[in-house]
């Protein structure tokens, strides 16, 4: 069975996500907890995007969504404009806006899903960025230059 690119940066990415965690345990106990929850979040994410790589080279090929029956290097540069359009949303309005509004957006324009469900995972991030980084970590997330104009 060759081995499809996709998974092999899927397991590349597991690998120094799992050599993060490594290294993460020699680290002091309170200079560890960043490094594991990143290594450990990536190395699920990794690891769940091996598996779904794994098993879809085991299926029929079937079209990506993203661009599908588009030129070769539109999709890329769709993506691309996708990634710059999520960091300058950051830079504007901050990680609670800009990454719920991007993952909406993204979802029902690019992946044509259905906006009840692209609305519940936007909805999703917006609570999982807010309790773990506002509540559990206690660190503030960068708020935007638009709130930083408007506050002064």
């Amino acid at each position: 069975m060759a081995v499809s690119g996709n998974s092999l940066l899927s397991a590349i990415m597991l690998a120094i996500f799992s050599a993060v965690l490594i290294v993460a345990v020699g680290y002091p106990p309170e200079a560890r907890l960043m490094p594991m929850i990143i290594g450990l979040a990536g190395a699920c994410l990794s690891l769940a995007q091996l598996w779904q790589s794994l098993a879809a080279g085991r299926r029929p090929n079937r079209p990506a969504r993203v661009g599908a029956g588009a030129p070769a290097g539109r999709c890329e540069a769709r993506l691309l404009a996708w990634f710059a359009g999520f960091l300058l949303g950051i830079v504007a309005f901050g990680f609670l806006i800009a990454a719920p509004v991007m993952i909406l957006g993204f979802l029902v324009i690019e992946q044509r899903e259905r906006a009840m469900l692209a609305g519940a995972l936007a909805f999703g991030c917006l609570a999982v960025l807010y309790l773990v980084f506002e509540l559990l970590l206690e660190l503030s997330l960068h708020r935007g230059l638009v709130a930083q104009l408007l506050a002064s």
